[in-house]
């Protein structure tokens, strides 16, 4: 639901698995109880029939404001104390971590200390 929030053009289940690096399999049982719950709602999209978008619904709202307050807390925890030189030091690295991330091909063995 975070995902979605924060990302709202990435509205599929295959956008969050991409970028996500999460299996499709785990999505899918995720987006249906999500689904089920009330908190999400999946519709056909306009120009491609086989492609169902994801919307957060008016039930998931307190949830996903509570999750982007604990964001934004948790942002403000690790930004104290921190100068600006530091501060940009932290996000180019962030950065070039999150660029140099790529998801375990499927089928591959775990990598020791994963």
């Amino acid at each position: 639901m975070m995902f979605l929030a924060n990302n709202p053009e990435c509205n599929t289940a295959r956008d969050i698995c991409r970028i996500r690096g999460i299996k499709s399999g785990i999505a899918s049982v995720t987006v249906e109880q999500l689904i089920g719950r009330g908190y999400l709602t999946r519709e056909t999209d306009g120009k491609d029939r086989r492609m169902q978008r994801l919307y957060s619904t008016a039930e998931a709202t307190p949830l996903v404001q509570a999750g982007q307050e604990a964001q934004r807390r948790f942002e403000e925890a690790i930004r104290q104390g921190l100068t600006d030189g530091e501060l940009g030091d932290l996000c180019r690295t962030d950065t070039e971590a999150a660029g140099a991330y790529r998801p375990p091909e499927p089928g591959a063995k775990p990598v020791a200390g994963r």
